[in-house]
């Protein structure tokens, strides 16, 4: 009788079970709950007009992320037909992307998904309307820190070897054998020209050209905008300044001037490299590797020298009375064309730490 009765009560609890599996109530939700991509700052979800906002840096490629997101219980999100899975599946999202989430019961709903600028938030303005850079799927940015003992007069190294990267020369050499080149290159020449620690604008040019990277000294004296056109035309441009003319941004997090305050009453000569513009309410930007990030980092973990904007005009006060003149480097295996290229010996050198 007890083995009857405990057989009844296992009956009773699976059928119990069974009913509460019955009574689940089939989702219907069929909202985008939680939306983010790599280097976004800042996500709006309008639950009313079932659209997403992004801000995200400009100069990351937006042709393949793989967006993480959270939907309603029980949803599922397609794009063209195709299921998205959170953080794996890769999307273009250059454009507008519209979303369809279809919940347990079928019921379906449209969302869009726009990413723009997060000019504002970095210091810029607001409204963009003219942009380009030089982008490479690799990542060719080299703090100058971490270049060995001699790394506070690297720049110009850096500087080299970044723009070998980006000029797609494989080099492997490090930056005391660069330095040793340049040093024998120079005790060679007639009449000889002694070692220096910074290197000279013209060093430069001399061990560009010794590993083949296309390249041409240029006038910017009082033309500093001829930057923007070598961004169009394809080339990047190395140029030696004057900090201390570069203002001092205070707010940690905004991507505009320097990092750091300098010394007063002298000269601060560095390399840095122009790959991109940015035009943001009328003003002209320029978008820079700054070898020098001093170890320091935004909260996304990207380095401050990396993708800096020094605007045109203080740009234009850091070379105009320093070096007007500036590096302009061709992707391989092209050549520099139509820049009115100038012969570097007839050029003054100037040197940069």
């Amino acid at each position: 009788m007890k083995r009857v009765l405990q057989l009844a009560f296992i009956i009773l609890a699976i059928n119990l079970l069974a009913c509460k599996k019955q009574e689940r109530t089939i989702q219907s939700g069929t909202d985008i709950i939680r939306y983010h991509v790599e280097h976004g700052s800042i996500t709006t979800i309008k639950e009313d007009e079932r659209i997403v906002e992004v801000k995200i840096n400009d100069f990351v490629s937006r042709k393949a992320l793989a967006p993480i997101f959270q939907l309603s219980p029980g949803a599922i999100a397609t794009v063209d037909g195709v299921v998205q899975r959170s953080s794996v599946s890769k999307l273009d999202l250059t454009k507008p992307v519209k979303y369809v989430i279809t919940a347990e019961d079928g019921k379906q709903a449209e969302w869009i998904v726009v990413l723009k600028s997060n000019s504002f938030e970095i210091g810029l303005g607001n409204e963009t309307t003219e942009e380009n850079r030089l982008e490479r799927a690799y990542d060719w940015y080299i703090p100058q820190e971490y270049t060995g003992e001699l790394s506070k007069f690297n720049s110009g190294p850096v500087v080299v070897k970044m723009a070998a990267y980006w000029s797609n020369v494989l080099h492997l050499v490090d930056f005391e054998e660069m330095r040793a080149w340049i040093d024998a290159y120079k005790e060679n020449l007639k009449p000889s020209v002694p070692a220096s620690l910074p290197f000279f604008t013209s060093d430069l040019g001399y061990y560009l050209r010794h590993i083949s990277v296309a390249h041409e000294y240029v006038s910017i004296l009082n033309n500093i905008d001829r930057l923007k056109d070598f961004v169009d035309a394809g080339y990047i441009s190395i140029l030696l300044v004057d900090m201390q003319k570069i203002p001092f941004n205070i707010y940690p997090e905004q991507r505009t001037g320097k990092i750091y305050k300098g010394r007063d009453n002298t000269t601060d000569s560095r390399y840095v490299i122009v790959k991109g513009y940015k035009v943001v309410d009328g003003i002209l930007w320029f978008e820079v590797y700054d070898p020098y990030s001093n170890g320091e980092r935004y909260k996304d973990g990207t380095l401050k020298g990396k993708n800096r904007y020094y605007s045109a005009k203080s740009l234009s006060d850091a070379t105009v009375d320093h070096w007007p003149y500036c590096i302009v480097v061709a992707p391989k295996p092209f050549p520099v064309e139509g820049v009115n290229g100038l012969n570097p010996h007839f050029i003054r050198q100037q040197a940069g730490n």
